[in-house]
Parts: C-alpha cells; sequence; structure tokens
C-alpha cells in the first residue's frame, strides 16, 4: 500500500536570522523525508507559495513568536478566519521557551484572554 502524499506544502517559517531551534526543526522535517520550503516571518506571502505549487492551501511549522507575525498579516489580509482557514491547513507550534509569547498568541487567534502555564 503506498503512502499518501502529502499535497499541501509545508512551510517552515523563521525569523529575520533564522535560530538554533528552526535549523533543527528543519532537519527534523528531513529526517521524515517531509518536503518543505522556508519563509522569513517578515516577508511571508500566503498567495506566491499557494500559486507556485498549484494548490489552495499550506502546512505552516514556526515557533509561536514567528507565527504571531505572520497572523496579524494574514488574518486582516484574508478577511478573518474564514480566508486564513481555507489558505492554511495546519499551523505546527514548535516550543522555544517562550511562555508569553504563546499565551499572546493563543489570546489573540481566540480573540479572549487566555494564561499559558508551563506544565
Amino acid at each position: 500500500m503506498k503512502p499518501e502524499l502529502m499535497r499541501e506544502q509545508a512551510v517552515l517559517v523563521t525569523g529575520d536570522h533564522p535560530s538554533i531551534d528552526d535549523g533543527r526543526v528543519g532537519r527534523l522535517l528531513e529526517f521524515f523525508g517531509i518536503p518543505y520550503g522556508t519563509r522569513k516571518a517578515t516577508e511571508f506571502h500566503l498567495q506566491d507559495n499557494a500559486a507556485r505549487m498549484g494548490v489552495g492551501k499550506c502546512r505552516l511549522v514556526c515557533s509561536a513568536e514567528n507565527f504571531a507575525h505572520v497572523f496579524e498579516k494574514l488574518h486582516g489580509a484574508l478577511a478573518g478566519s474564514e480566508g486564513f482557514a481555507q489558505r492554511v491547513h495546519s499551523v505546527f507550534l514548535y516550543p522555544t521557551g517562550n511562555i508569553t509569547a504563546l499565551s499572546e498568541l493563543v489570546s489573540r487567534s481566540s480573540n479572549r484572554h487566555r494564561l499559558v502555564y508551563r506544565g
């Protein structure tokens, strides 16, 4: 039985100067054979990625800090959560130890104040 291929492109979203964590996640994606592209959060344009791949959705892999930049840019440009959900298949956040950034991101994305605790 053939494994089903991922149709959505994985995009590793990094900071302007990729961190050690960004590099580790890239190596992890390569280890598991997941094809991906790399984009800086400040230069990320979802429409460019979708047009190049011929698909409408992508899978974002990034830290909470980097996703916050992408979320703010795309959430407004794509007419809120409906447009965002039509263009983004999924978001995988990896830990960087910045619990404040994660808490702020969860609060903004849900329009409610949330506290995130380290377990």
